[in-house]
């Protein structure tokens, strides 16, 4: 069972879409939580690029 290009573009789009507005705020958060949401961006960048990598 395949799974349709257009759903896994929606999760990548979902994925990217999070990471930028999580970066959009950073800046505004307490340099302790900063480092935690950075994290969360970079873990949402690196999800996209692997599903973008394996299901395509």
């Amino acid at each position: 069972m395949a799974i349709d290009s257009k759903e896994i573009d929606r999760v990548v789009d979902d994925f990217e879409t999070k990471a930028y507005e999580i970066h959009e705020i950073i800046d505004k958060l307490p340099a302790e939580q900063q480092a935690f949401y950075k994290g969360k961006v970079q873990g949402l960048e690196y999800a996209a690029k692997v599903v973008r990598t394996v299901m395509v």
